[in-house]
């Protein structure tokens, strides 16, 4: 109770938490959810509440939509005119609060959360709020992920969270245990009652001492209950209801040997008070819980032709039998007084009684709710189901599906789908439309599950004869679901069998769905035609795609065209997606719109290196609600904020988006973050870090053009150049520039384009020809590589003994490269030698700003180079030993400098000969002889090999760390 009274206070002083309360049934969690709001309601807190598995089905965000509507409904909706523009997201949960007429559609849950988070912070701005969510073990995922949601971000807010949820296993309780993991929120156990406290239980019914009450009815009731509360609530009125324990003058007494048992105890009990009500009303309250744990008046009415006053007296009677209860939150609805209770009285049924029940309620149901609108459409299904109505179900499944599909609930929808698809849809056409649906809700999802189940479905289908073209296009939607999971000749395989099943004679509306599968897939496969195939396939379907019309495999087309078009042509690239976004809004499809500005900001950063339009376009994501594309702009945005030397706001943004992606479960954005990470650590030269990142991603994206492109061109080989490993870079690039050669890729930033040409011309492989090739293809006109092509530019100008040419392209290279600091002075350290050698520009001045540079951001092997270089022209170099923080306390302890630690450092990293090592720290292997000397004697190591050990121990404890 304190600790319940503890978390609505701070909720009062906006220290917002979440508290979970778990327990098995019957154990009280509910009822500690109503002292919360006991609590609440004294402290005058406002109270919102709601409960999942209301119904039948989980329904997709039941319990938000039922604590929203509730409170609004007692005129509460002065809130909603601070929201600003998700007033309008939160008609999802509540039409009627559309100031447009337009219910919101099609939202992400993250944006639906944020604007549930934004409602319940406004409400409890000045006094705090407490929202109750009951029975969370029973919520469907949207619900979850909402909720995950909340528990993230409740800092700083006045808002209590309680959820209540049966301990056992399953998404609700991993959600509470990895939410009290990250310190977002507590969970509260509740166990059985002691023995002690049982028996003061009872002697509150009772209204006694518990030393009034007769030992062996004491007894009975521990044994019977086992602690849990409702039982022993329910086995005490049992007794009392049974004559087996009555009051006198004397006190209570028991009469004869009480019996009960557990949990036939409880079935037993609300038996025998249900009979007592007479049989119509056992009948009218058996109707009701085939329902659930809440029923609607007029649904068992309906299904029992009961007439109002039947009704009356019904509940009457259960509600003083403490069977039923008023729902406060919906005005005609009413509740069993416990889950239990309702199980109880389904227990009692025999199989054929339950099904006729079941059939009845269903028709109430679709007479009282012809449009079966919100989620009277899968309970109905439920229904239909238990009651053997298999083929009615199946179509109520899909329906409900489509719904939820339609309204975002992606994983409720898939969930639907496929229990349509298991309770057996009677014809093949319409089975046909729900793998269809079912297809396009997985691959939407992120969900992959049971795919081998979807395509025995299709062998049946193939089996019924179902028209060759229609199965042509599910089995094109079952390879690209293939493809995304990484199954590739599984996707393959099915594209085939498309192909097969299409024939010489299919129309447009068959063959673009099949070209633009293929068009998809077409990059995960080796060939260095890959690109023209992939552009011939996606153009086949643009245009088939507009004549039929279909408006999403249109746009989808011409997105593929312009990413396919890019190492090409920027500027057709753009006029694609430009194309998209125009079909896109004149067919009003809001994701298509975003996906097509998307893929223009990104060509826009491309070409001049700002991150401006990518910005505003994630702004308008959103707004749309587009997750998964703003989170992955989030990427694009941090990969810039990189390059442009802000490594802190990149960091910031990659952990953020890295635990929004891995929450919500976008696998492929999850990948990208991890390599921009990648690429974040290797430009601070960070390579124990770089390596983490990589790991941690390979897994996913294997050594496919993403990983591959990115992770050697991006990251491994510009922190290759940070530690002064040319030859090491240079191996890097090559294996990029092969890949590439025999597998083109739409990656563009990787080195073939820059990097690599840059540093092939100063070991003297690549020419002139190389550099006019390089420029006359689109990448070398990317404003990160143009930067390292105008480099190499002035090489070969200042070979040639032009120098004023070569201080031309350095000035042009310094204009592309004033976004990219790092890169812009490690251009400058590799090409100062030539500039020195053949007298261009003036080296002096890069050097020493490179030096500033380098040393100012903790990239010591091309400070240490610049000095060198510096050196070698004269010029004064300040001498560099400030930094001794780098030198871990232990090492300090024993008298370890920082240029020792640094030899240990490649020790340990390198190991290898003196000489290597002395020529990476620019210093004569005589003087690195005494370093180790020293360091051997400091550290008490016995000999060269033994310190190397003990260089590698540390580094690996300091990773650790």
């Amino acid at each position: 109770m304190l600790q319940i009274r503890t978390a609505v206070e701070q909720a009062t002083a906006r220290q917002g938490r979440a508290l979970f309360v778990t327990g098995e049934a019957g154990i009280g969690k509910t009822r500690l959810g109503a002292v919360a709001a006991g609590v609440a309601a004294e402290l005058d807190v406002p109270v919102l509440r709601g409960r999942a598995g209301t119904l039948g089905a989980a329904m997709p965000l039941r319990p938000f939509s039922e604590a929203l509507a509730a409170h609004l409904r007692d005129g509460h909706d002065h809130v909603l005119e601070q929201l600003g523009g998700y007033r309008e997201v939160l008609t999802r949960l509540v039409p009627g609060l559309s100031e447009t007429g337009q219910v919101r559609r099609q939202l992400s849950i993250a944006v639906l959360a944020e604007a549930i988070l934004r409602f319940l912070a406004e409400l409890g701005r000045d006094r705090g709020c407490l929202l109750v969510l009951d029975d969370l073990h029973a919520a469907d995922a949207e619900t979850l992920a909402v909720v995950d949601y909340l528990v993230d971000n409740l800092v700083g807010q006045p808002v209590l969270i309680l959820g209540t949820l049966r301990s056992q296993t399953g998404p609700a309780l991993e959600l509470a245990t990895a939410a009290q993991g990250r310190g977002v929120a507590e969970i509260l156990e509740l166990y059985r009652l002691p023995q002690e406290q049982t028996a003061e239980l009872a002697a509150g019914m009772l209204d006694v001492p518990a030393g009034e009450i007769p030992a062996a009815v004491l007894e009975q009731l521990w044994s019977s209950s086992a602690g849990v509360p409702f039982v022993v609530e329910e086995v005490l009125r049992e007794f009392a209801h049974s004559g087996q324990l009555v009051a006198s003058p004397a006190g209570w007494q028991a009469l004869g040997e009480l019996r009960a048992g557990v949990p036939a105890a409880v079935v037993h009990s609300v038996g025998s008070r249900t009979s007592s009500l007479g049989a119509r009303s056992r009948q009218l309250l058996s109707v009701a819980a085939v329902l659930g744990p809440r029923f609607s008046l007029r649904v068992v009415e309906t299904a029992t032709e009961a007439d109002q006053r039947e009704m009356v007296t019904t509940l009457r009677a259960g509600i003083a039998a403490q069977l039923v209860t008023a729902d406060v939150p919906a005005p005609d609805w009413y509740a069993f007084r416990h889950p239990l209770t309702a199980e109880a009285l389904l227990a009692q049924l025999t199989n054929i009684e339950r099904a006729e029940y079941s059939r009845q309620a269903a028709e109430a149901i679709e007479s009282l709710h012809p449009q079966l609108e919100d989620d009277w459409c899968a309970l109905a299904a439920s229904l239909r189901m238990a009651s053997g109505e298999t083929d009615r179900a199946a179509v109520l499944f899909a329906q409900a599906g489509q719904r939820a599909y339609q309204a975002g609930a992606l994983q409720s929808a898939v969930q639907l789908f496929h229990q349509a698809l298991d309770a057996g849809i009677a014809t093949p056409a319409a089975r046909a439309d729900l793998i269809a649906a079912l297809l396009v809700a997985q691959r939407a999802a992120g969900r992959f599950e049971r795919l081998d189940d979807v395509q025995d479905a299709l062998e049946k289908l193939r089996a019924d004869s179902l028209p060759g073209p229609r199965l042509a296009t599910l089995y094109a939607y079952l390879a690209v679901n293939r493809n995304d999971l990484s199954a590739h000749e599984l996707a393959l395989a099915h594209l085939a069998t498309a192909r097969e099943l299409l024939g010489d004679r299919a129309g447009d509306a068959e063959t673009a769905p099949v070209d633009v599968s293929a068009a998809a897939i077409v990059l995960n496969q080796p060939g260095p035609d890959r690109l023209q195939r992939g552009i011939a396939l996606a153009r086949r379907a643009a245009d088939a795609a507009a004549r039929v019309p279909l408006p999403e495999i249109a746009c989808e087309a011409w997105q593929w065209l312009g990413i396919l078009a890019r190492p090409y042509d920027l500027d057709e690239a753009y006029g694609y997606f430009d194309q998209a976004e125009r079909f896109a809004t004149t067919y009003q499809l809001p994701t298509e719109v975003i996906q097509s500005q998307v893929l223009k900001a990104g060509i826009t950063f491309l070409a001049d290196g700002r991150r401006t339009e990518l910005e505003a376009v994630q702004a308008r994501a959103l707004i749309a609600g587009a997750i998964p594309m703003a989170v992955g702009l989030s990427g694009t945005i941090a990969l810039q904020r990189v390059m442009s030397g802000d490594y802190q706001a990149a960091a910031q943004i990659l952990t953020t988006e890295l635990a929004t992606a891995t929450r919500i479960k976008l696998g492929h954005v999850e990948s990208y973050l991890q390599v921009v990470q990648a690429v974040l650590a290797a430009h601070q030269g960070r390579r124990a870090e770089m390596e983490a990142a990589l790991i941690a991603h390979e897994p996913t994206a294997g050594n496919g053009p993403f990983g591959l492109s990115y992770s050697l061109g991006l990251a491994r080989s510009f922190c290759s150049l940070l530690h002064e490993e040319r030859g090491r870079a240079e191996d890097e690039l090559a294996r990029v520039v092969a890949f590439e050669a025999d597998n083109p890729t739409t990656m563009h930033l990787s080195g073939p384009g820059g990097m690599a040409l840059l540093l092939g011309v100063l070991a003297g492989r690549l020419r002139q020809e190389h550099l006019n090739a390089a420029t006359e293809r689109p990448t070398g006109t990317l404003r990160w590589n143009l930067q390292f092509v105008r480099l190499a530019e002035a090489v070969l100008h200042g070979r040639a003994g032009q120098t004023e040419r070569a201080a031309e392209s350095l000035a042009q290279a310094q204009e592309a490269s004033a976004l990219f600091p790092m890169a812009r002075h490690l251009g400058h350290r590799l090409v100062a030698p030539e500039a020195i050698e053949h007298g261009w520009g003036d080296p002096a001045q890069l050097l020493e700003a490179a030096e500033r540079y380098f040393h100012d951001h903790g990239v010591p092997a091309p400070a240490r180079a610049c000095r060198r270089l510096l050196k070698d022209l004269g010029v004064p170099v300040r001498r560099r030993r400030e930094n001794h923080d780098r030198v871990p306390a232990d090492l300090r302890s024993l008298g370890v400098s920082v240029r020792e630690f640094e030899v240990l450092d490649q020790l340990a990293v390198y190991g290898g000969s003196n000489r290597a090592i002395a020529e990476r720290l620019f210093i004569s292997p005589r003087t690195l002889e005494k370093h180790v000397a020293s360091l051997i004697t400091k550290t008490a190591q016995a000999d060269r090999t033994a310190l190397r050990r003990y260089a590698e121990r540390l580094l690996s404890l300091e990773q650790d760390i």
